[in-house]
């Protein structure tokens, strides 16, 4: 029975140490076999235990009811197989099911189709194709310069995934839209239920829509982002050969081990495979449809998959820090590996991107289609002694990179003008051309003015922090402290305020950004009742302690 039970976890346990005997390390060819490895080795002696005790057990019950030997050794081996693929099928039966049509106009054949795609924690200045010395997104950078028009100045509207995310699917700014974090709230409040969702608009003119995500924490139904799709999967990651028993060993192993947690969200190569099949069935319909992509890889811990987490760099493993710690220093080396581990996860998003683009290419919908590629936030790496994201709303967390594809585009073109993730909504309304029962705070990324105000909020310890950008000066308010005032052409890393240098420019700016705050009417929204499971899933992926 205990050799039943451990055979499989053997088997791959000595798949992970051939390369230590082979080239002298296990990391050349895996940068966590030290960690799956103690992890197959573990599992196959846990299940030896748990799954031969269950056995033991199993035969006992029937010892004094008559039945053979044989027949109890036979019901204690098939009660181990039911629990074992109880633990190992169970959890891949947990899927959102096929997209339903749930629309309340006629559809038109004549509508683009949509699909807006979120690269999570990708920050503008660690993208090629925005100039970045490394060679991270060398297939964004071919879509781009095919067919698609880049900006160079966008501001997320937010520093971090949630509010963000919220401000991309309704054209408003957080304080507007509700989905903050604040006192009362430290983990985030839901979406307003009266701000209409950009799945909600085109859902009622026929679309069918669906998204595949990758963030299942602050992008979990309980926060409202789903509403308006028939098909919302946010699921937690499902390894092969793993199941609920796997899942909480690997967590364990991995936070005893100094090689750090492993990947806790479902990898590039995942979301793509789902949104290929997705994206090929919505292809055959009559009816237009909106399809959202997240991926999440570039967020911490930073884990790609061989070769690309050592494509930048070269090192043992990944510093063990403390995620969203607002007092770190790094040494050298652990800056290095960090960023370089960064670089090599936005590569690899950026090879499943364009794995997903060939397929939208082949089934021949690629030239009618708005196809949307930015991100939410950035990262910082030790800025100011913080490393992670929702800290600030420097360059580093809120620079991204905006990619837009438009239907029939001619020509590729590069724009200078502040855009903003609040542009997404209103530029999809003129791309369908269909009216919305709305005002947006944005405009349309194909008509944006040289001269706007471009804000930016962060929130956390129950302050609000905001950045206004004006064509190049940027201005950044912190509740108690000196306001910075930066000139990005001249300082994009934001290392001299000129604050006190330049008072009368300091003063319109300030009085620019105050006039813009004043016309920021808060949302209506409740406490956030956070549910256990919410509250597991967010601390899975390091938001919440």
């Amino acid at each position: 029975m205990a050799l039943f039970c451990a055979g499989g976890p053997t088997v791959e346990a000595l798949l992970w140490v051939l390369p230590f005997f082979c080239f002298g390390n296990a990391y050349v060819l895996e940068p966590r076999a030290a960690l799956h490895l103690s992890y197959q080795i573990f599992l196959g002696v846990t299940y030896s235990v748990l799954l031969g005790g269950f056995g033991v057990m199993l035969r006992r019950q029937f010892k004094h009811g008559g039945i053979s030997a044989g027949w109890r050794d036979a019901i204690g081996v098939g009660g181990c197989v039911v629990l074992l693929l109880a633990c190992n099928v169970l959890p891949y039966l947990r899927t959102p099911g096929e997209p339903a049509v749930t629309s309340h106009a006629a559809p038109s054949s004549t509508l683009p189709n949509v699909i807006l795609i979120t690269l999570d924690t990708v920050r503008a200045d660690h993208v090629s194709l925005c100039g970045y010395a490394r060679n991270t997104t060398p297939h964004l950078r071919l879509f781009a310069d095919r067919l698609a028009t880049v900006y160079t100045r966008a501001v997320a509207p937010s520093n971090w995934t949630l509010s963000s995310h919220a401000s991309i699917f309704t054209g408003l700014y957080p304080t507007e839209h509700g989905a903050i974090r604040s006192a009362d709230a430290p983990t985030g409040k839901p979406l307003s239920p009266g701000v209409l969702t950009l799945a909600e608009w085109l859902s009622a003119h026929g679309y069918l829509s669906a998204a595949v995500i990758a963030n299942y924490g602050y992008l979990a139904p309980h926060f409202n982002l789903n509403r308006g799709f028939s098909y919302y999967d946010a699921r937690r990651p499902i390894v092969p050969g793993r199941g609920l028993l796997d899942d909480f060993l690997m967590l364990g192993l991995a936070w005893m081990s100094e090689v750090g947690s492993y990947r806790p969200y479902r990898s590039a190569s995942e979301i793509t495979d789902e949104a290929v099949a997705l994206m090929r069935g919505f292809a055959t319909q009559e009816r237009p449809f909106f399809m959202f992509v997240n991926y999440m890889d570039a967020h911490q811990p930073y884990v790609p998959p061989s070769p690309y987490l050592t494509r930048f760099t070269t090192g043992p493993r990944l510093p063990r820090i403390q995620p969203y710690a607002s007092d770190v220093r790094l040494t050298p080396q652990e800056q290095v590996f960090a960023e370089g581990a960064y670089d090599g996860a936005i590569a690899y998003v950026d090879e499943e991107l364009s794995r997903f683009m060939k397929d939208v290419e082949r089934a021949g919908i690629m030239d009618s289609c708005l196809i949307i590629v930015t991100s939410d936030h950035g990262e910082e790496f030790g800025d100011d002694g913080k490393y992670g994201h929702g800290f600030s709303v420097r360059e580093s967390e809120v620079h991204v990179p905006l990619v837009v594809k438009y239907p029939f585009q001619e020509e590729p073109a590069r724009v200078d003008a502040v855009a903003s993730g609040i542009d997404v909504f209103p530029t999809v309304v003129r791309a369908v051309g269909l009216n919305v029962p709305q005002r947006f705070r944005g405009y349309d990324l194909q008509e944006l003015p040289r001269q706007r105000w471009v804000l930016s909020e962060g929130f956390s310890g129950g302050m609000t922090v905001r950045a206004g950008v004006l064509e190049n000066m940027k201005l950044i308010a912190k509740p108690g402290r000196q306001p910075e005032l930066y000139d990005l052409e001249r300082d994009p890393g934001e290392r001299h305020s000129l604050w006190d240098q330049q008072p009368v420019l300091a003063g319109m700016m300030a009085d620019g950004l105050n006039g813009a705050q004043r016309t920021l009417h808060a949302a209506e929204t409740g406490r956030a009742v956070l549910d256990p499971e919410l509250l597991e899933r967010l601390r899975s992926l390091g938001y919440v302690k």
